[in-house]
């Protein structure tokens, strides 16, 4: 089954963007071990919600940034600033494809609402909706071989029970999952 949510023209006011941060809050001894920090602008993470929101299954997109910088720390500086909604994806309720045609309508628009370059894709969010937030081993089969530098970050995304973890690769280059709470304003609406 194919599935098209309607928000590929869906529009932020970047604006009024704010930053969230992620990865940073870690219990002591263990945020030194991650090969990245995390930041997400607001209109980013706006879009990745709403798009988990609009379907009863799985969906998925792509997340984009500036080439990560890495920092005195040895860290990577990753910082999600914008969202491709998956597009001519497979979906059920317990899982997700992204197809060739997904790869190449999202390179389109990445090209298209970037064509000097800047962004680049580091990263990929799915919904689980009702399921809690974990990697399956597919969702890590798919990260490893799809998303395997350092810097390259994943989002699981449960709509229904407002529950979030970024995925990102230890300095060991295992994948940890950092629980990341939904702000306020998804309770409120969007």
């Amino acid at each position: 089954m194919t599935e098209s949510c309607g928000l590929s023209n869906y529009s932020i006011d970047r604006g009024r963007a704010r930053v969230r941060v992620a990865c940073g809050n870690l219990p002591a001894g263990h945020a030194a071990h991650l090969a990245v920090r995390v930041e997400v602008e607001e209109p980013a993470l706006r879009m990745a919600c709403a798009h988990a929101l609009s379907s009863r299954n799985e969906v998925a997109g792509l997340l984009l940034g500036r080439p990560p910088a890495r920092e005195a720390d040895g860290r990577f500086l990753v910082r999600v600033s914008d969202y491709i909604v998956g597009q001519a994806v497979r979906a059920t309720p317990y899982g997700v494809t992204l197809t060739a045609d997904t790869w190449a309508l999202a390179h389109r628009t990445k090209d298209e609402r970037y064509p000097s370059g800047e962004m680049m894709i580091i990263g990929w969010s799915h919904s689980h909706p009702d399921l809690s937030v974990f990697y399956s081993d597919y969702d890590r089969f798919l990260h490893c071989s799809f998303f395997p530098q350092p810097y390259h970050i994943g989002l699981v995304i449960d709509p229904v029970r407002r529950q979030s973890d970024f995925f990102v690769y230890s300095t060991a280059l295992e994948l940890v999952a950092y629980r990341y709470p939904w702000p306020r304003w998804t309770f409120e609406g969007f």
